[in-house]
């Protein structure tokens, strides 16, 4: 008997092994069930490790990997679904692990997957989307980013916070931060339930500051989030959900009536959008509030959720909601709509090319109609997570959430804003029939015919060229004493990124200078047969580069001059001559040289380079054509006099566009009444200029044009309790930076 007690006590404990994961299945399978993955995938993970049967196994693996999948954490999703596949290599857990790859980031690796789905599966069409998703996503990260985004950490928690919505100097975002409240833990991904807060702006600390949560009629015992108001900031729509018990999974779009600056809420009642048996959330209103788009799970909708819109009828109901079609829409989700403007909706998405996971796009819309094409944020505004709920402060810069990795939370709020960059120029100045670098040549910058900038050329003959704007249109000239001054255009239009402007990219900004003399200069290679003045090919591709020459030089008028051998009668070949000079004129006018510009003279034999030629090749020499420069004068010292008064006139011009002022608030402060016309009393007369920065208006005082007025000013200001103001320095009314006083 004892022989078989191991075996005996061995059977009893797998039995009530199985016994006990049973248990623990039913549990894990019924939170599942309630979509509550949080608590259910930690069981989930217990019992693949406990099970020794690949496929039980390989089911509770995949089942932990939908948990994780289920509250978007992608790195633990990946490693479950890719312990199920290696199991059962199993497509349908393929096409999951794939799509938590691409929303993990690891494009390479889900390529591969979304190849092997595309050859493999009867369905092929809904993977060439991601594939393409993959490799979109790869060349973009290889570019040079054009937006830097920024973490706001004082929004941000342990927990989820998304949504913002700016309005009237307020911005309202949603939370699911526990606060003192931890006990209440949304099983569903193991968050606080989502309640809706304010924040406020301070401008002098440069962050949000005053973050209080609504007040409880708003914000009941479970989630509620995304909200949206019009431009009169009165009446404020919300999503809410999981009624009655925190389990529910319908969602609800709610109205009410807010104050937010004494933070209370009144008649607050669901609208008329849904039914029992879908949901309805995501509201964003147009200025008016009478324009309404939102999201639903519509079973009959196009994809899992879907973008419709409803608009507000005379009699104060609304019409019945249209899907938003399948311009917008795709057989995956739609969610997160922000209307900018009445002109721009802003949306996530799931189902278009993109970095993974949910991005962000734009389209143009006119009331309630979609009138543009989709188009997508770039990276690294869109990334691998889920990006979503973008909200435009300006033209520039705007907030929006996204669960990327390095935040502080599941989702974390990120601002977004167009990388500084800086343009530069570089070119080079060389002698026109040398090719020798032309030293100290000057070279002048001019911006809507105004002198912006100077410098002189190095030793190499090069020139740089600083603080270059973009979308701009500059005119670059290069002048040296004893050379024609050329002038050349620089066009920064469209450019987005730090880097230095130079022929090698594309930009002809370097210069060749012909040197200036009254002689008479050869033009080689142009020959005519005996007694004739028909111009030879090869003598036409001599005068193109005379053509090259006036058209670098458009200010110079030349003279050409036509020389006979002295075979023939004086008058004859004097008439030869002319005829000869007059040919070459008319050539260089069919190329497109004014008229004006050109001179010509036949001179016969009078000009000799060889006297009594005895060889064809003698006389060959002596038919020749030359030209002068017939304003030669024009480039003396008369000409640099004026040259140098010019640039003295611009740089002194530039200067009287400079001023400095003082910031003293923001719209929306507590105290920015009170001190604005305090500051009427105490500087009457006071130039005071309203800045629009960060979607909020600044005001500034003054317009000194020196910093010891300003300083003055600041002194009086922080005397009188203003302690948070600021000198700037502006350009006419654009700010160009914050003077730091030590």
């Amino acid at each position: 008997m004892k022989l078989f007690l191991p075996v005996i006590v061995l059977f009893f404990s797998v039995s009530a092994l199985h016994a006990q994961n049973r248990k623990l299945q039913e549990k894990a399978d019924a939170l599942f069930e309630n979509q509550e993955f949080y608590s259910a995938a930690g069981l989930y993970e217990k019992l693949a490790e406990s099970t020794e049967a690949d496929d039980e196994k390989a089911l509770f693996a995949e089942k932990a990997g939908d948990c994780y999948a289920g509250f978007l954490d992608y790195s633990k999703a990946v490693r479950w679904y890719q312990t199920a596949f290696n199991i059962t290599s199993d497509l349908k857990v393929e096409d999951k692990l794939a799509e938590m790859l691409l929303a993990a980031g690891q494009y390479a690796e889900a390529d591969i997957h979304y190849s092997h789905l595309i050859k493999n599966s009867a369905d092929k069409s809904k993977y060439y989307n991601r594939s393409e998703s993959c490799r979109f996503a790869a060349g973009q990260m290889l570019k040079v980013p054009s937006y830097e985004i920024v973490n706001v950490q004082e929004l941000n928690s342990p927990f989820s916070e998304y949504s913002p919505f700016f309005s009237n100097g307020r911005l309202l975002f949603t939370s699911a931060r526990t606060g003192r409240d931890s006990a209440r833990i949304f099983n569903f991904d193991g968050q606080g339930f989502s309640d809706i807060y304010q924040a406020q702006y301070d401008s002098s600390m440069r962050k949000w500051i005053n973050i209080t949560k609504l007040p409880n009629d708003v914000n009941g015992k479970f989630n509620e989030g995304t909200v949206s108001m019009n431009s009169k900031a009165e009446e404020m729509l919300f999503m809410r959900c999981n009624e009655p018990n925190g389990k529910g999974k319908i969602c609800r779009i709610y109205s009410c009536r807010i104050d937010l600056g004494r933070n209370d809420a009144s008649k607050v009642a669901a609208m008329p959008l849904g039914s029992e048996t879908y949901s309805v959330g995501h509201p964003a209103l147009n200025s008016t509030g009478e324009i309404l788009f939102f999201v639903s799970d519509n079973p009959e909708g196009i994809g899992g959720k879907d973008l419709y819109v409803t608009h507000k009828k005379p009699d104060g109901n609304w019409s019945g909601p249209e899907n938003c079609g399948a311009k917008i829409n795709t057989v995956r989700d739609e969610m997160f709509p922000v209307i900018s403007g009445d002109t721009l909706l802003y949306f996530a998405s799931s189902g278009r090319t993109g970095m993974g996971g949910l991005d962000i796009y734009a389209v143009e819309i006119n009331g309630n109609r979609i009138t543009g094409e989709v188009v997508g944020m770039p990276y690294p505004v869109n990334s691998a997570g889920d990006d979503f709920g973008y909200f435009p402060l300006n033209a520039e810069n705007g907030l929006f959430a996204s669960n990327r990795a390095g935040g502080n939370g599941m989702d974390d709020i990120y601002l977004c804003k167009p990388v500084p960059f800086v343009l530069s120029a570089k070119g080079k100045v060389t002698d026109k029939t040398s090719g020798l670098p032309i030293t100290k040549a000057l070279v002048i910058v001019k911006l809507n015919g105004e002198v912006t900038d100077t410098t002189l050329t190095d030793a190499s003959g090069e020139y740089f060229i600083t603080n270059i704007l973009c979308d701009r249109t500059y005119q670059i000239d290069a002048v040296k004493e004893g050379y024609m001054p050329q002038t050349k255009t620089l066009v920064t239009i469209g450019e987005k990124n730090t880097r230095e402007l130079s022929a090698a990219n594309g930009h002809d900004i370097d210069f060749e200078l012909f040197r200036i003399t009254r002689d008479e200069i050869a033009i080689n290679n142009i020959y005519y047969d005996f007694d004739k003045w028909d111009l030879r090919e090869e003598s036409k591709r001599e005068l193109d580069k005379i053509v090259e020459l006036l058209n670098e030089n458009p200010g110079m008028r030349i003279q050409l001059n036509s020389h006979t051998d002295d075979r023939g009668p004086d008058i004859y070949n004097v008439d030869l001559s002319q005829k000869r000079a007059q040919s070459v004129v008319e050539y260089l006018i069919q190329q497109g040289i004014d008229q004006k510009r050109l001179l010509f003279k036949g001179w016969g034999e009078s000009k000799l380079m060889i006297t009594n030629a005895q060889s064809e090749e003698e006389h060959q020499m002596n038919r020749r054509t030359t030209f002068n420069i017939l304003n030669a004068g024009d480039y003396g010292d008369k000409y640099f006099e004026n040259l140098y008064a010019e640039i003295d006139k611009g740089i002194q011009k530039s200067r009287a566009h400079m001023f400095f002022r003082v910031f003293f608030g923001t719209k929306g402060e507590p105290a920015f009444d009170e001190n604005y016309n305090n500051i009427r009393q105490w500087f009457p007369g006071t130039n005071i200029l309203t800045v629009k920065e960060d979607g909020m208006d600044r005001y500034y005082m003054g317009a000194y044009i020196f910093m010891d007025e300003a300083m003055d000013a600041l002194t009086q200001l922080r005397s009188k309790g203003l302690t948070d103001c600021y000198i700037a320095a502006f350009r006419d009314e654009n700010k160009i930076g914050v003077v730091k006083l030590q």
